[in-house]
């Protein structure tokens, strides 16, 4: 979900508009959810023991970003530094990463955090755009 729709308070009057915005930034949280549970089932089939073995700090990381139950804890879980857009540059499942991530999946994460953290600059964020998440992608598929 948008920070901006976690972030409204349900007893203000001032409702917040769900915009395109909103959107693109729910996809990439639904995007890095997706990736990383995949590569926690990947990582507990690798034949390496010390891949196997980075998967109990992969699963911190993953239930960081994810398993938060109440709305304060799921906003402070978000943003540009969260586990969920930074866990490719993680030393400690740098095994994990290696082994199933390519360079444009996680030059694509990178991106994808230089997006999020374009929304939330305390001078003024900038409002995603379509466009803006397809450069993205368009520039991870042309490195492939």
């Amino acid at each position: 979900m948008a920070m901006a729709l976690l972030r409204q308070d349900s007893d203000v009057d001032d409702h917040v508009v769900h915009e395109a915005a909103h959107d693109i930034q729910s996809f990439i949280w639904v995007f890095s959810y997706c990736i990383m549970r995949n590569l926690l089932i990947c990582a507990s089939k690798h034949p390496q023991q010390e891949v196997r073995d980075q998967r109990q700090e992969f699963r911190r990381l993953f239930s960081a970003a994810f398993a938060q139950t109440t709305f304060k804890n799921i906003v402070m879980a978000r943003g540009s530094n969260s586990h969920a857009l930074t866990f490719p540059k993680d030393k400690d499942i740098r095994g994990i990463i290696d082994s199933f991530m390519s360079k444009s999946l996680v030059n694509l994460f990178a991106g994808l955090q230089e997006l999020i953290w374009a929304v939330e600059k305390p001078s003024g964020g900038v409002q995603l755009t379509h466009d803006d998440l397809l450069k993205l992608v368009d520039k991870a598929i042309e490195s492939l």
